[in-house]
């Protein structure tokens, strides 16, 4: 039972998707951290401004050590984020339940409930809605609403400035000095929900950038897929018939050499010059096509000879052709990518470069440029693949270029990857073109598929490396190839 083909969307798209949620996850982190640098200078700033400003008595040492463990626990957390330690949802989760039980702490010891600061705890739960899933937001929901409840059983009343209407917190001072820090808390919750609400939209306008580029890019493995499949069909079903003729042409050419012996029958009239001559060579032998046969048993005339000769160089070039045909299905195979046509290989990137300089019969306006040292820098690689991806590259900048100058191709090594630059003084590309110029099928010449750079980026890419391009209209354009060492 045949499997269905593989389109490449399940190898790719999942893959994608677990990048976007990694990438996520670190960035929530570094948000968090940030965050938590902000909240502790609010609150330090608030302890002073109303410990110092307003003349309210409020314990300090308690409230230090709650601020020092915050501190702690922030430099911690940055500590392994620098090392790459990896943070999943949990890790997040947990910073935010270290916060909000400090964020307790700190009410416990200014007021409790009457702290007009209290429902910043909705900014906690607005903030676990966004950071991690469901199941921990909802807990996370659930211990505001515990730690908030507690405070109304057990909290440290504010020891307020005393004027004529009393200490009580419905009066006149007290219940002024309620409403005022109300309206700033009020202030600073519009703020957060503000800062929460633009960087929820900025993180979707991202993550759907992110998925047009996965789909983008899943379309292109789709499209490259089914060239490798149509090539590799192709090798498959023209192989048997090319086996054929190659096994008749042998057996040909093997028949014509035991008739040509000196003791053997005559062959049929034939004319004097072989299909490779008539094609539009030269003869290679001089003949009459009006000779007659020698007598039944007598040795072959002379005159035969020149026929058998042309026989067989009819052979020589069916035999010839079929190995040509074989070689350009194999080559079809290696440009579309398929993966089995070329074997990893070690080579120089001196040889790499010289293979790409002799591939085309249009390359001597090619000018190499390779530090010696640097040619002698060994690269694991596909040779033949690479060749032609370099080479499609090097013909798009000579057809480019119609003033037929020269087109520089530069060879530079690095410690973890090599870098091919093919630079061409052509008309240069606009903008739009450029973005467009490794897209597949896309072409501004009257000849051509548009796949060269196509290709091109497409092996770059499999082999862990990437494609450049730079381009200034009237200033010639830049291809960076740019492979891993291996």
């Amino acid at each position: 039972m045949r499997s269905p083909p593989s389109t490449g969307r399940i190898a790719v798209v999942p893959r994608a998707f677990s990048v976007v949620a990694a990438q996520r996850r670190v960035e929530d982190i570094e948000w968090l951290v940030r965050l938590r640098w902000g909240a502790i200078a609010g609150q330090l700033a608030l302890i002073a401004g109303v410990s110092y400003g307003l003349g309210v008595t409020l314990p300090l040492v308690e409230l230090g050590v709650v601020v020092i463990a915050e501190v702690g626990f922030n430099l911690m957390f940055t500590w392994m984020r620098r090392r790459g330690v990896r943070f999943g949802s949990r890790a997040v989760a947990g910073m935010m339940a270290g916060d909000i039980c400090a964020f307790t702490a700190i009410l416990y010891f200014t007021g409790g409930p009457f702290n007009p600061f209290s429902f910043l705890y909705l900014v906690y739960v607005a903030l676990a809605a966004v950071a991690v899933g469901a199941p921990w937001s909802w807990g996370l929901a659930a211990l505001a609403f515990a730690g908030f409840g507690a405070l109304f059983l057990d909290h440290r009343s504010l020891d307020l400035p005393h004027h004529h209407g009393g200490a009580d917190l419905h009066g006149g001072s007290a219940m002024d000095l309620h409403m005022k820090g109300m309206w700033v808390a009020l202030c600073v919750a519009s703020a957060f929900i503000v800062h929460f609400i633009r960087r929820v939209l900025a993180q979707l306008q991202q993550r759907e950038a992110q998925l047009a580029a996965i789909r983008e890019q899943t379309h292109r493995t789709e499209k490259l897929a089914s060239l490798a499949t149509l090539a590799a069909g192709a090798a498959h079903e023209l192989s048997s018939p090319l086996s054929t003729i190659a096994i008749a042409a042998k057996e040909l050419q093997r028949g014509l050499k035991a008739e040509s012996a000196p003791l053997g029958r005559p062959m049929p009239r034939l004319p004097g010059r072989s299909w490779a001559q008539r094609r539009g060579g030269r003869p290679r032998h001089r003949t009459s096509g009006h000779d007659r046969a020698p007598p039944r048993g007598a040795r072959r005339s002379r005159s035969h000879e020149p026929r058998d000769s042309a026989l067989l160089d009819d052979t020589e070039l069916i035999r010839a052709e079929v190995e040509r045909c074989r070689e350009i299905l194999e080559v079809m195979a290696v440009k579309a990518g398929s993966p089995r046509a070329d074997g990893m290989e070690r080579v120089t990137l001196g040889r790499l470069i010289d293979r790409v300089r002799h591939a085309g019969h249009d390359f001597s306006r090619v000018v190499v440029e390779v530090d010696p040292d640097q040619a002698r820098a060994m690269v694991t690689v596909p040779p033949r693949t690479v060749q032609y991806a370099l080479s499609a590259i090097v013909r798009n900048a000579i057809e480019a270029d119609p003033t037929a100058s020269e087109v520089t191709l530069t060879g530079t090594a690095h410690r973890d990857q090599v870098e091919m630059v093919v630079t061409d003084r052509g008309p240069g590309m606009p903008a739009a073109q450029r973005d467009r110029a490794s897209e597949p099928f896309f072409t501004t010449k009257a000849q051509g598929m548009g796949m060269g750079l196509f290709l091109a980026e497409t092996v770059a890419t499999r082999l862990g490396g990437k494609l450049e391009i730079e381009s200034t209209p009237g200033c010639g354009t830049t291809v960076r190839f740019v492979l891993p060492r291996g």
